[in-house]
């Protein structure tokens, strides 16, 4: 006898982790899309930032970024998921290594782990 589901029994099964990394990759890769809609080159640019954070700090994550971007007068994007594909693009470049989670800085994200990135870049001196 087979058992059938119904409304109250039935539970999906969980996701799995290449359906999760495949929602996220599409999230930040629209995110990315409507950054450059709204202001051709942005990523570009910002890419170009991100190479020169990395090329004077060992460690970081890409809120360090953003905030240091945002400090020196770079435009937000519309959505802050396009700095994903810009960590994402330096990370396929062979610019950054990710190195593990860290808890987010910001409190907006309430402790969320996020991506810390090593320098393959780094031109400073430590200590």
């Amino acid at each position: 006898m087979t058992q059938r589901n119904d409304l109250f029994t039935y539970s999906p099964p969980p996701p799995t982790a290449a359906t999760v990394d495949a929602v996220i990759n599409q999230g930040i890769a629209a995110s990315a899309d409507h950054a450059d809609e709204a202001d051709p080159g942005w990523g570009d640019a910002a890419l170009a930032l991100l190479r020169d954070y990395a090329e004077n700090n060992l460690t970081f994550m890409t809120e360090d970024v953003r905030a240091w971007a945002y400090d020196n007068g770079f435009e937000h994007p519309p959505a802050e998921g396009a700095w994903g594909s810009v960590a994402r693009r330096a990370q396929k470049l062979r610019w950054i290594d990710a190195l593990g989670k860290t808890p987010s800085k910001n409190p907006s994200q309430h402790g969320k782990m996020m991506t810390s990135w090593g320098s393959r870049l780094f031109e400073g001196r430590l200590g």
